[in-house]
């Protein structure tokens, strides 16, 4: 039976726009293990860290929920929401 993850902690997704390096310092700072944060969101581990490495360029599954996580791309359903202001 599959361990269930605990929540990340708080301030995940971090904030668009980052880079990855930012990103990288951010997570460090904050003391967040990526590992259980792939865990929680039920993605590939290796999709966050080539993501924080600058590999790839997030445009679908794994690696684009990555590079949203991480705040290097913009959450496309925040940008749909903005859009239906009016």
């Amino acid at each position: 039976m599959k361990k269930i993850a605990t929540p990340p902690p708080a301030g995940i997704p971090i904030p668009y726009p980052q880079t990855p390096s930012t990103a990288r310092a951010w997570c460090h700072e904050h003391g967040i293990c990526l590992a259980d944060v792939a865990r929680y969101y039920r993605i590939s581990r290796y999709a966050l860290f080539d993501a924080l490495r600058g590999k790839g360029r997030g445009v679908r599954g794994d690696r684009h929920c990555a590079a949203v996580l991480l705040g290097l791309k913009p959450n496309p359903q925040a940008v749909i929401d903005r859009s239906n202001r009016r």
